[in-house]
């Protein structure tokens, strides 16, 4: 053994081993086999092989690899919760009202090539009908799964997957040892293997062994194992021996229990009370940029809430301040995972420690204390109190960024919410949930509208049920997913949701009081909530019906009755944009377009909304020029939000721009043909972009369901192909659809930002467009590799670490799509360039292959 191979950094995510498993693995995919399911026990290392096979496959092919995570799904799941599933995850995007399986089978048809199913073992015959209806729906598609039992379809391909050879174990056991600080020796050389092989070469086991060496040495560690005829200090488990058998003979619970024993009272106490939160994933992304396995967790906070005691009389207790150091002990030991990729560090278990956890907490149970209905309703109250706080505070100031933290909690607010729908008396709790994702607009920087609308519908019914009492905030939830009905082009919903809110609330007037036809009252106030208003603004702006002016205006007043100032900007914003497209005499119209002149300049999702509202009606109004300037600054800013539904608007808002100044420019005394003839051309590119990415995102565009933003973009693309002909229109439309959503193409040359010169046509995106999209620490380390420097010497350099660059590296690779570092010379910006041609300040190594790999 040396331990030259693992000078330098200290590389925790470098794959080890395999090589005959992902051999045959890569054979099987090339084949292609239909079903290839990894079988072997917990922590053997299924999902990290597939993980690295499905990288090698999709840089060997460039075929997508779509991957689900089925550990967060409750064991016995059956099939329709598993479609479920593999929609949230695979369709990504979707404004559409589609059902899951077609949502699947159409995005899998476009895209196909490997569906990654991980741990189906708690939810096999799901997954096993998913199989077999869906391989027999999508002809070329190939699934792998990892399992610790084979799925059962008739042509599957099984590949056990077993320890890892006696040299790949020790190679682990040095990786991981470099993380906790421990320099080995080389007098430790037959310690380390002796420790391998009673960890039988176990992966799981091995990296739990060598997390030990935080608090013992590797001679230590031996003896525990009862090495040379001692005591196995292991032996009062009641179980049997631990070692000396098959790994398939183990259970799950023995591969966990040999770290758990060794905690603490108060570390068991905590890991089990963890098992409340979503599943964290058991794989860090090491793939270029995919976030194959990648997690987020939960941070202290969440964690000092749901997992502390309220009251300390048990021998056994948590208190806030003792949490800390019982979770950085857990993190010592490999039971609990850290996460530094957000502002906040964050914490999550495996999925097979959290298994066990959850088991062991449900053992503390006592006729006096269900331990685990007491935990689990801490957990729903406090995701219930945190986003409604969230969502109170960010109405009370839409100045502020969107709340990353309801982002990166989706897992387990979604949680929670079926923890509220599934407990007697607590679906209400679970309906607050849903109001504020929605208050929050958690679904348009999702990017998915399906799930959250289904789960408020499946809140609001669990609470009808429980108490059938009319609420207001049933009324404001059912109004504002009548909202969301007419996003996702659902009319029939949206006027379904419209008429039971109107009805509800009627419901409880005098009879007296009631309007014979409540929808003959636009022009008078027969006090609907503001919520409901809006709502019926929104149909009557899908009906072209101007009266949808009135009726915006008269909710943003209300909006301002309740101390929502800022809601009545927006809205009455809005209702300046619908009345330049409805009503253009409107005084609404001319209010929007002068706040666009006084509007202050900020960063911020209110302000950019109202930039583009205010545009358009800028635009109607004669001033198409100054609106597309304020459109453009708009999605230079936008390309900081994660906000897909003012994206997709401001690219479609300034096509009607484009399409207003061609008007303007062809009534001139005398017409400038050739900058009338590039604005076509701008605009038929522009057309064919917005028309890609409406695709992309399923949004359902007709005339019935989108009604002036329909007739806006069609007679922008009438207008272009009158000025350009046919054919030519069809060369920019097809130009533009070129352009690439995901990595916000489309934005950049709205905003100016990206030429489809001639020059370009074949790729359609300029090198200095793209370099826009990395960060400066990227452009930093791009043109420091382009110049030569291996990754080692990068880090060296800027004072890092190596897997901090490589991790860099991988990302500029991503972001300007290529896939070599070779060709990163040809994305350079001029100044960059010159820089590259300089001596470099670190020498490179000696005996380096200049790769950085």
């Amino acid at each position: 053994m040396s331990h030259q191979k693992h000078s330098g950094a200290p590389d925790p995510d470098r794959f080890v081993g395999r090589e005959r498993e992902l051999r045959r693995i890569g054979e099987l995919l090339q084949r292609p086999a239909r079903l290839l399911t990894l079988v072997g026990p917990g922590g053997i290392g299924k999902t990290r092989l597939a993980a690295e096979a499905a990288r090698g496959y999709r840089n060997a092919t460039k075929r997508p690899v779509h991957w689900v995570r089925l550990a967060r799904m409750t064991a016995g799941a059956g099939a329709t919760a598993v479609v479920d599933e593999v929609a949230q995850q695979v369709v990504g995007n979707d404004f559409s009202n589609r059902s899951a399986w077609d949502a699947v089978v159409q995005t899998l048809s476009t895209n196909s090539g490997v569906l990654v199913l991980d741990n189906c073992e708690h939810v096999q015959y799901g997954v096993g009908s998913l199989v077999d209806h869906l391989l027999d729906a999508v002809a070329d598609l190939t699934v792998v799964a990892t399992s610790r039992k084979a799925i059962g379809w008739v042509d599957e391909q099984r590949i056990s997957v077993p320890p890892l050879t006696h040299a790949d174990a020790i190679a682990l056991f040095e990786q991981r040892a470099e993380l906790t600080g421990r320099r080995l020796a080389r007098d430790d050389d037959a310690i380390i293997s002796a420790i391998c092989r009673r960890m039988d070469d176990h992966p799981l086991f091995v990296r739990l062994a060598a997390a030990r060496l935080t608090r013992s040495t590797p001679a230590m560690i031996l003896s525990e194992l009862g090495a040379a005829g001692g005591v196995d200090q292991r032996l009062d488990w009641t179980d049997g021996p631990r070692y000396g058998v098959e790994p398939r003979h183990r259970a799950l619970a023995d591969v966990v229990a040999w770290s758990y024993d060794l905690c603490t009272p108060e570390e068991r106490l905590l890991l089990e009370r963890l098992s409340i939160f979503a599943a964290g994933y058991t794989v860090d992304s090491d793939s270029g940029g995919d976030r194959f396995g990648a997690d987020i967790g939960v941070d202290v906070e969440a964690i000092e809430a749901v997992c502390s005691d309220d009251e300390t009389t048990a021998a056994v207790h948590l208190t806030p301040d003792r949490i800390r150091g019982a979770l950085d002990d857990l993190v010592d030991q490999s039971m609990v995972v850290v996460h530094f990729d957000r502002p906040t560090v964050r914490y999550s278990l495996v999925e097979s420690v959290r298994v066990f956890a959850e088991r062991r907490l449900q053992e503390r149970s006592t006729a006096a204390v269900d331990e685990p209905a007491r935990v689990a309703r801490k957990y729903l109250y406090y995701y219930r109190d945190k986003i409604t706080e969230m969502a109170e505070t960010w109405n009370r100031d839409r100045s502020a960024d969107i709340p990353y933290w309801a982002v990166d909690s989706w897992d387990n607010l979604r949680a929670a919410t079926e923890l509220g729908i599934s407990t007697p008396d607590e679906a209400t709790a679970g309906l607050q949930i849903c109001a504020a994702i929605l208050a929050l607009r958690l679904p348009f920087t999702l990017g998915s509208f399906r799930e959250a609308r289904r789960l408020t519908e499946r809140a609001l019914h669990a609470a009808v049920t429980s108490t059938p009492a009319l609420t207001e905030l049933r009324i404001t939830t059912m109004a504002v997913l009548a909202i969301v009905a007419q996003i996702q082009g659902d009319r029939e919903g949206l006027t379904r949701l419209l008429e039971q809110c109107v009805d509800h609330y009627l419901a409880g007037l005098p009879e007296s009081a009631r309007p014979q036809n409540w929808r003959d009252t636009t022009d008078s106030d027969i006090g609907l909530p503001a919520v409901v208003e809006i709502a019926w603004g929104h149909e009557l702006v899908i009906q072209r019906d101007p009266r949808a002016v009135t009726v915006l205006e008269r909710g943003a007043a209300k909006c301002a009755l309740l101390g929502d100032q800022l809601g009545a900007q927006y809205w009455d914003l809005s209702a300046g944009l619908w009345a330049a497209l409805l009503w253009p005499q409107h005084p609404s119209r001319e209010r929007a377009a002068q706040w666009t002149r006084t509007a202050p300049h900020q960063s911020s999702w209110v302000t950019v909304w109202g930039q583009l509202k205010g545009a358009v009606a800028l635009s109607k109004g004669g001033e198409p020029e100054a609106a597309l300037e304020v459109q453009r600054t708009a999605l230079v800013t936008l390309l900081k939000l994660p906000d897909v539904a003012a994206a997709i608007f401001a690219t479609h808002s300034m096509t009607w721009s484009l399409a207003e100044l061609i008007t303007v420019l062809q009534g001139a005394e005398h017409p400038d043909r050739n900058r009338i003839t590039a604005l076509a051309v701008e605009n038929a590119q522009l057309l064919g972009a917005t028309a890609k990415w409406r695709a992309t995102l399923h949004l359902v565009y007709t005339a019935t369901t989108m009604g002036p933003f329909y007739d806006e973009t069609e007679r922008a693309i009438t207008l272009a192909r009158e000025i350009l002909g046919d054919n030519r229109y069809t060369e920019a439309e097809s130009q533009g659809a070129q352009l690439r959503p995901e990595h916000h193409e489309v934005e950049l040359f709205a905003a100016g930002m990206l030429s489809l010169a001639p020059r370009r046509q074949a790729q359609f995106r300029g090198e200095s467009a793209l370099w826009h999209l990395l960060t400066q620490a990227e452009r930093d380390v791009a043109t420091l590799a382009a110049g030569g420097l291996t990754n080692i010497d990068i880090a060296v350099r800027r004072g890092t670490s190596r897997k901090t660059v490589d991790a860099q590296l991988a990302a500029i690779l991503q972001k300007l799509s290529i896939s070599s570092r070779a060709h990163i010379k040809d994305h350079l910006l001029e100044d960059d360039a010159t820089r590259t041609s300089s001596k470099p300040a670190v020498e490179p190594r000696r005996g380096s292959s200049g790769t950085g790999t």
